[in-house]
């Protein structure tokens, strides 16, 4: 009893280590045991399963096609989804639905005439060898200043601020013509007679017509001003066959093509 009151603690590590020595023998033989039992627990499922019949995927494989060809969605054209129609009351109180945007605004105003302005030179009376000459420019920004001056020549005296006569064909008391050169960089050269005057196309005036608001606007110039549409528009440009306009709020330009049958 002594000796195991004073050695009992290294007699109880001597059992503890004998103890996990044998632990340590079995352990090994413990696994191989279980791993035949699940072996064979495996084996045994395995041999008594039964085949799963397949799913039926065919309705989840048909909803995956719609899925994948949807229709293409179309955010333009006659639907008001995201471009609502807008209605107008006209001139007349008539109520306007407006499906497109040609119903409206400039590009809804039409070019009813254009007119041609003439820079002429004319022969307006002979008196012996000395002659009456109309000046009319047509395209003059003051009214007064489109009406005809005359001025007076001679072979003595041939000189204008418009033109020099340089040569009278025929009798010059009964000229057959006058041979002119117009003043400017070009020095360009023509005839008049009695009965034919120089003309020259200097620019054109326009009557537009806009029919939502029954407006009509007549011989109106390059730079004159015209308002329909709730805007400004100023007349940038007037050719034999279009009118140019633009936006005074926007500086957006618009053309608009001359018909003489419409």
């Amino acid at each position: 009893m002594e000796f195991l009151q004073k050695h009992y603690e290294k007699v109880l590590l001597s059992v503890i280590l004998a103890l996990l020595a044998v632990a340590l023998w079995l352990l090994p033989q413990r696994i191989e045991a279980t791993r035949l039992r699940l072996q064979e627990s495996r084996d045994s499922l395995v041999k008594t399963a039964k085949n799963y019949s397949p799913v039926n995927m065919a309705e989840f494989v048909a909803a995956l096609a719609d899925m994948t060809n949807y229709p293409v969605i179309n955010l333009s054209g006659g639907h008001n989804l995201f471009t609502p129609v807008l209605w107008l009351i006209d001139a007349n109180g008539q109520i306007v639905k407006v499906v497109s945007e040609k119903q409206i605004g400039p590009d809804a105003a039409k070019v009813t005439k254009i007119t041609p302005l003439y820079f002429i030179i004319s022969l307006e009376r002979v008196s012996g060898s000395s002659y009456t000459i109309g000046i009319t420019d047509e395209s003059a920004l003051r009214p007064t200043d489109r009406k005809m001056k005359t001025r007076y020549v001679s072979l003595s005296s041939p000189k204008t601020e418009f033109f020099k006569l340089n040569e009278v064909k025929g009798d010059q008391t009964n000229p057959e013509a006058l041979v002119l050169e117009l003043a400017g960089e070009e020095k360009k050269t023509v005839e008049i007679s009695k009965e034919k005057p120089y003309k020259e196309v200097r620019t054109y005036v326009a009557d537009i017509r806009y029919d939502l608001e029954n407006a009509v606007f007549t011989n109106k110039r390059t730079n004159d001003v015209i308002s329909f549409a709730g805007d400004d528009y100023k007349i940038e440009d007037i050719r034999s066959n279009e009118v140019v306009l633009v936006s005074m709020s926007s500086t957006r330009r618009f053309i608009l093509k001359y018909n003489e049958q419409q």
